[in-house]
């Protein structure tokens, strides 16, 4: 699947842009979805973000950085490398940043990230939460 870059539209709606993105959905189709959500004061949550892609054909594998709790092992290396052909990763981009923000990883390790138009790598985000692969179901 050809990957479409997106650039978000609102301060908080990094999770919606990067929902277009691996499921091909139009960004306005995508923000019916969660109608009623003001993308200026907050966003989703990868709860949310699951649900989308479940009703919309898709599924997801997550893994966390710890193995369970905080205070379980860590896994490593952390953060993995890529395990599907498309990811959604939730993040912190900078030390000082007072909310996660979700971008998208390709299975060559290129991230596209809704907030920035050039291309990064993970190792240029403070902190990696989260990596989910997401496929399409049926495929």
């Amino acid at each position: 699947m050809d990957i479409i870059k997106q650039r978000q539209k609102l301060k908080h709606d990094c999770a919606l842009t990067a929902l277009s993105m691996v499921t091909g959905e139009e960004y306005d189709s995508v923000a019916e979805y969660f109608d009623g959500i003001d993308f200026d004061k907050g966003g989703i949550t990868y709860y949310a973000l699951n649900s989308f892609l479940f009703d919309h054909g898709f599924s997801t594998a997550r893994i966390f950085k710890y193995k369970g709790f905080k205070d379980c092992p860590q896994r490593t290396p952390w953060p993995p490398e890529p395990f599907a052909d498309m990811h959604i990763c939730e993040v912190l981009p900078y030390e000082s940043s007072t909310f996660s923000h979700f971008i998208v990883m390709l299975r060559d390790g290129k991230i596209f990230d809704p907030a920035f138009s050039e291309i990064k790598k993970l190792s240029d985000y403070h902190k990696v939460y989260n990596v989910a692969g997401v496929y399409k179901i049926g495929e």
